[in-house]
């Protein structure tokens, strides 16, 4: 028997698998012993995931959304603006309705409108039936710059615009913000660094 006095287990193959001694040493203050996910067993249920795109988008949480260069990721985005703006469905799921603010740093206003117009005709609705639903910052609208990183620094540095941003977002009861793109917004900083995206 193992010195934790359960059975030694075993693998799909056969193998012994070794289970920690009961004799380790503490763990440090920073850290906590895993849980075991049987100890859950008889527990209630979580509370169901509060999402705003059903398996897509969780409320208050960030979600990343990447592909290739020109693949219609900004027009998506308006697809799904409208969607919520109108509680009609995108892409197939349902869409809770909520208000959102598109930061579109790569697009001017003019392409944005002709995406717009496409959507409109697509759901049957015109522009005013979004009423103040549904918001654009355009690359037009000065530098979409949020944050500034310091050389050999990874500490994000807020800029007036971020504070702006956010302070409209919660002024207005925005709930969903696209950051197109994470290359556009922050300087000083690398694309690559997931830390710093």
């Amino acid at each position: 028997r193992h010195p934790c006095n359960r059975p030694a287990m075993t693998d799909r193959s056969g193998n012994v698998l070794r289970l920690p001694s009961a004799n380790l040493a503490p763990e440090p203050a920073a850290f906590r012993p895993p849980v075991s996910v049987s100890s859950f067993e008889g527990q209630p249920d979580p509370p169901p995931l509060d999402w705003l795109v059903p398996g897509l988008l969780l409320k208050n949480e960030v979600t990343l959304f990447a592909g290739g260069t020109k693949l219609g990721k900004t027009y998506l985005w308006q697809q799904l603006q409208t969607a919520a703006a109108l509680n009609l469905p995108w892409l197939g799921r349902d869409v809770t309705q909520f208000r959102s603010l598109g930061f579109f740093a790569e697009d001017p206003t003019d392409i944005l409108r002709t995406r717009q117009l496409a959507i409109n005709r697509h759901y049957g609705d015109s522009h005013a039936e979004l009423e103040e639903e549904a918001f654009w910052w355009s690359r037009e609208m000065g530098d979409p710059c949020l944050f500034r990183f310091e050389k050999f620094s990874s500490i994000p540095i807020e800029t007036a615009r971020w504070r702006y941003l956010v302070a409209f977002c919660l002024d207005t009861g925005v709930r969903f913000v696209p950051l197109d793109t994470a290359a556009r917004i922050f300087h000083g900083g690398n694309e690559n660094d997931r830390g710093q995206v």
